[in-house]
């Protein structure tokens, strides 16, 4: 029992990540507590448990975007400079970034299992834990997970729209497509060109990588070395084309907004 508390209470990259699990659903209790006090609706007859559950980790998800966007851009101001400083520069940001970003990733697929979301919500944060913990705990490449993380912030804008939604005053307004808009302009800036933050990740480990003497590796073992790189381009692609799918629903939603708001012909 000590042992596990000292853990939970240490600065290594595990005693962060539990800490930052833990907070994740202080996070979910506050939300739920202040929704049931000025939302009508949350406790609605016909709203059922599911989408309670599903609001309050998707308001929660608003909140944490925050910090792991903040953590993330110093981090990448941090160590965007040598090859030795994108592969083994670790800091309180890069640190605290992608612990909270793993942390939070395994919190929604636990409420994911409380609200039976389908299989593609699960994979997509499978590949998140999966190349987050890869370099949490390793303590190297944390710059690149930094760089790719960026795109955590087109998150809030999403979780906004859940939130102005359930108001109908709310999601008849400007406000409402100007955050739709956001959020289109968020995934150009952030998730469109992920192939280009890949190209030169890429680069380092051809040019770079232990065969070379240089930095450009997470794993010593060769094999393991090379089982990451499979999988970290695998699921990158993945999570690319997914991010492609939701931008194309993104876009056909912001035009519609815009011919609704009277801003497009219709």
């Amino acid at each position: 029992m000590s042992s596990v508390l000292e853990m939970m209470i240490s600065d290594d990259p595990v005693g962060v990540f539990v800490r930052y699990f833990f907070t994740c659903w202080a996070v979910h209790g506050v939300v739920s507590l202040v929704s049931s006090l000025i939302v009508p609706s949350y406790y609605n007859p016909t709203v059922s448990f599911e989408k309670r559950i599903s609001w309050d980790y998707t308001v929660s998800s608003v909140i944490y975007c925050v910090p792991i966007t903040t953590f993330y851009l110093l981090a990448v101001l941090e160590f965007h400079g040598s090859v030795e400083d994108r592969w083994t520069g670790v800091s309180f940001f890069t640190v605290h970034g992608i612990a909270l970003h793993a942390a939070s990733s395994l919190y929604e697929s636990v409420n994911y299992v409380l609200t039976g979301k389908e299989w593609l919500f699960y994979a997509h944060h499978v590949v998140t834990l999966g190349c987050c913990v890869s370099m949490l705990f390793t303590e190297r490449g944390q710059f690149w997970c930094s760089v790719l993380g960026l795109v955590e912030a087109t998150n809030i804008p999403l979780g906004m729209i859940t939130v102005l939604g359930s108001t109908p005053k709310l999601r008849n307004s400007l406000v409402y497509v100007l955050n739709g808009i956001l959020l289109w302009l968020l995934y150009l800036l952030l998730r469109l060109p992920i192939p280009v933050a890949m190209y030169f990740l890429a680069r380092d480990l051809w040019t770079q990588g232990p065969e070379s003497g240089g930095p450009a590796w997470v794993f010593e073992d060769a094999t393991m070395q090379t089982c990451w790189v499979v999988f970290l381009f695998t699921s990158g692609s993945f999570l690319w084309l997914l991010s492609m799918f939701w931008l194309k629903k993104i876009t056909a939603g912001v035009v519609k907004g815009l011919k609704s708001a009277g801003i497009l012909p219709k």
